[in-house]
């Protein structure tokens, strides 16, 4: 399975703080909010993770790439989302997902069963093709 990160946002509700440092790598505890989420993924079945970025890129990807504990977890795709388009919008220009995937904020936090949705979501028979994404304006 595989699931796509948005992780492009300023993060300006957090400001000043993320002037500086992308708000996906905001430490909870002793791990940043990215790696728990990618954590979650990884125990939901997901294989690969496509990572949306803009703002602070770059410490975005070293920070995954960089990481010991999560390069083994899965395999990674960094797409640049060089144009703001809301939450759809980087869906639509990201090449080669799958008919199911997963796609979470870069700053989530959740204990949601990933499992029971997708789950759920093959049980009701959903299917992408029902749905259409069209970029922001």
């Amino acid at each position: 399975m595989q699931a796509v990160i948005l992780a492009g946002g300023r993060g300006r509700r957090l400001a000043p703080f993320t002037a500086a440092f992308p708000k996906p790598l905001v430490p909870v505890g002793d791990r940043a909010v990215l790696e728990v989420l990618i954590r979650r993924l990884v125990a939901a079945g997901v294989v690969e993770i496509v990572l949306s970025v803009d703002h602070l890129a770059e410490l975005i990807m070293a920070y995954v790439e960089g990481h010991p504990g999560l390069r083994s977890l899965a395999s990674y795709r960094f797409v640049r989302d060089e144009r703001p388009g809301g939450t759809a919008g980087p869906l639509k220009r990201i090449a080669g997902l799958g008919q199911t995937f997963l796609v979470a904020n870069g700053d989530l936090l959740t204990e949601l069963d990933l499992r029971a949705l997708v789950a759920h979501h093959h049980e009701r028979r959903a299917r992408r093709s029902r749905w259409r994404c069209t970029a922001s304006r």
